[in-house]
């Protein structure tokens, strides 16, 4: 219902819409492609005027930050169709929700994944997985992240690791 009445504003006023998805990484030296780096997960708003053809675009706020190895999360960008930019920073953009909430359940479990083996999995698990179960295991990474910070990922991590076998 949501959907049809921006449509529907967007087409009155001339106004088109899309939500765009950055991944800030932080914290790293891109000669050192195996460090770990901070991943940043931010919504975009891009708000482009069709008839001037102006864009404006409005960052939200911080949804959750994880400790990821830059070179493992810069693979499974590109296999899930993700566009990278080095001119300012290390950045991913995701356009689309599925490769977004992929790239954080990714991150947030990838820390306390050791094995090169269980990680190797793991990065086939995070592209098989139903939608679905997905977006919920995002929606608890995010809960922990907002109220416990970085830190409190440990226990929800623990938990998909051990619902899928990662453990």
């Amino acid at each position: 219902m949501a959907t049809n009445l921006l449509k529907e504003l967007g087409e009155a006023t001339g106004i088109g819409h899309e939500v765009v998805y950055v991944i800030k990484l932080h914290g790293g030296n891109r000669r050192k492609l195996n460090m770990a780096v901070v991943a940043e997960f931010i919504p975009m708003i891009s708000l482009k005027e069709l008839r001037t053809g102006t864009i404006e675009s409005t960052l939200g706020r911080n949804e959750l930050k994880a400790r990821v190895p830059l070179d493992e999360f810069l693979e499974i960008a590109k296999v899930l169709g993700c566009e990278t930019d080095f001119s300012t920073g290390v950045r991913v953009i995701a356009r689309g929700d599925e490769r977004y909430v992929r790239l954080m359940v990714y991150s947030a479990v990838r820390r306390f994944i050791r094995s090169p083996y269980k990680a190797f999995e793991f990065r086939s698990l995070v592209k098989n997985l139903p939608f679905l179960e997905v977006i919920y295991w995002a929606a608890m990474f995010r809960k922990y992240a907002a109220v416990h910070g970085p830190r409190g990922l440990r226990r929800p991590a623990e938990a998909f690791k051990l619902a899928y076998g990662l453990d």
